[in-house]
């Protein structure tokens, strides 16, 4: 559920003992940076050199926008093909019309101009927390050492500062009103639906009313403080204790809130909302219930995970598009399970017979080895295991998502806050996204859980008619490989 090699961070860390003076400095001289501050500055330029030296400048540091690297952009061109197109446009490092930007690496986002602001308003606050706090240390250790004790003997306080910084209230606000909107929507489309039977509504809808955003800082969430990496760019779907769904936004990802475009926001949150009632989801729901039916997906969204899969049988898994384990995957994840599982024989024997049962009944939850390989911290990472694991769960949540975001935005369009304008910046920015995640533009799928962003934009996610027309996409869905498909949800 989890959206969003090693990293050589090269922004700031809070609290790293740089004083208020200098903070930021580093950053500040990045390519990231210069990219974003000379694409504010040319939404302002009105004279042809500046306008001209302005569009060098985002280029030269690495990023494309406001015509600087097409200057022939029209909405039918990106509709033909939104994953080629912006992949064409400097692999997808993509700056709208709005200067709005979507990174997936710590280290990027940790030298956007928000982040730095934000690490150096809560380095100020530190200071003057140690400041406040010296007297706890003897003098004989110094400002070094004392600094060092206090952030061990403090470290919620001074956590605490940085989440405040990020996590502000008008940040919240907005997230909140998205995600409420988007559950509302999702609700309404369940209860009208004429495809999802009516003996599975209440199932589903019970699912997605008791999913929550967690916005407000929480000690137990550490993707909310910057990491030994960076500023993890996460949202994720995960299950609370007392069983409900949480939707958790990592403090990358909320410091890049002010410059995401609110298109593609509603299309990242939605996509996590879908998570709640995914197929693995479901079925893993109704096999810890002991009423576990591996047909349990197929009956409650007919048709569906055929049409996203593209094969054929039963399940849509032959010769297919969209990968599903490998008898030989699911063995190794049950050896893997096994070997993982310590105490008394009887223990290990009654778990193991748990996790069977889980795999019988769940068919369509990804089962496979995990890889060391792989970096979970960095989005644009991917697994390279040689067995492929199930797809469907990712691919749900990018049409579902999508078919529920098409619905809204239709609305928008007829009460005319829609223009071309807002559909193009919409369109590129999801596409960058979606690009940016688990393998960069590449064109042929790997054997991570979650699809390349080509078949994840130009097929998933554009074979929702809603969502393609409402952004100006008449002429059907990409007919490009791997996609060329109208799949139908509620």
């Amino acid at each position: 559920m989890k959206f969003f090699t090693l990293i050589i961070f090269t922004g700031i860390y809070l609290f790293s003992g740089v004083s208020f003076a200098n903070c930021g400095d580093g950053a500040r001289q990045s390519k990231v940076y210069r990219a974003f501050v000379a694409c504010q500055e040319l939404r302002a330029a009105k004279l042809p050199t500046e306008i001209n030296q302005l569009t060098q400048k985002i280029t030269d540091n690495g990023f494309c926008g406001i015509n600087g690297c097409d200057t022939n952009e029209t909405l039918n061109k990106v509709c033909t093909d939104p994953a080629g197109y912006v992949c064409q446009q400097n692999q997808g490092r993509y700056l709208t019309t709005d200067c709005e930007i979507d990174l997936t690496k710590p280290e990027d986002v940790a030298n956007t101009p928000d982040y730095v602001d934000a690490e150096c308003r809560a380095q100020a606050q530190a200071d003057l927390f140690f400041e406040a706090h010296k007297s706890e240390c003897p003098s004989a250790w110094g400002p070094d050492i004392c600094q060092k004790i206090l952030k061990i003997s403090h470290s919620a306080e001074l956590d605490l500062l940085e989440k405040k910084a990020v996590y502000t209230a008008e940040r919240q606000d907005k997230l909140t009103a998205v995600f409420q909107r988007i559950q509302k929507k999702y609700l309404s489309l369940i209860k009208t639906s004429t495809i999802i039977p009516e003996n599975r509504k209440s199932m589903l809808i019970e699912k997605i009313r008791l999913t929550h955003l967690q916005v407000a800082p929480a000690d137990d969430v550490p993707c909310m403080n910057t990491g030994a990496k960076g500023p993890e760019t996460e949202l994720f779907n995960q299950l609370s204790p007392d069983g409900k769904n949480l939707i958790v936004v990592c403090i990358g990802a909320m410091s890049l809130l002010d410059h995401l475009n609110e298109k593609e926001l509603m299309m990242t949150i939605a996509h996590e909302l879908s998570h709640s009632i995914d197929p693995c989801s479901i079925e893993v729901d109704y096999s810890l219930k002991d009423q576990g039916d591996p047909d349990l997906a197929l009956k409650t969204f007919p048709k569906l995970l055929q049409c996203l899969r593209g094969g054929t049988g039963l399940r849509g898994c032959e010769n297919g598009t969209l990968n599903c384990n490998s008898d030989q995957g699911i063995t190794q994840f049950r050896h893997q399970y096994e070997s993982a599982i310590k105490g008394s024989v009887l223990k290990k024997i009654g778990a193991w017979m748990h996790e069977r049962q889980l795999v019988d009944d769940a068919p369509d939850c990804p089962m496979g080895k995990s890889d060391p390989r792989q970096d979970g911290d960095d989005g644009s990472d991917y697994r390279r295991d040689p067995q492929p694991v199930d797809q469907i769960q990712e691919s749900f949540a990018d049409f579902m998502g999508a078919e529920v975001v098409g619905h809204i935005l239709q609305e928008d369009q007829q009460l005319k806050h829609l223009d071309q304008k807002s559909q193009l910046n919409a369109l590129v920015a999801t596409a960058a996204s979606f690009d940016q995640l688990h393998g960069v533009c590449q064109k042929d799928n790997t054997h991570d859980e979650h699809p390349v962003g080509m078949i994840r934009m130009n097929r998933n996610i554009m074979s929702s008619k809603y969502f393609r027309e409402a952004l100006g996409c008449t002429n059907g869905p990409p007919h490009t490989k791997n996609a060329g498909v109208t799949c139908q949800g509620f």
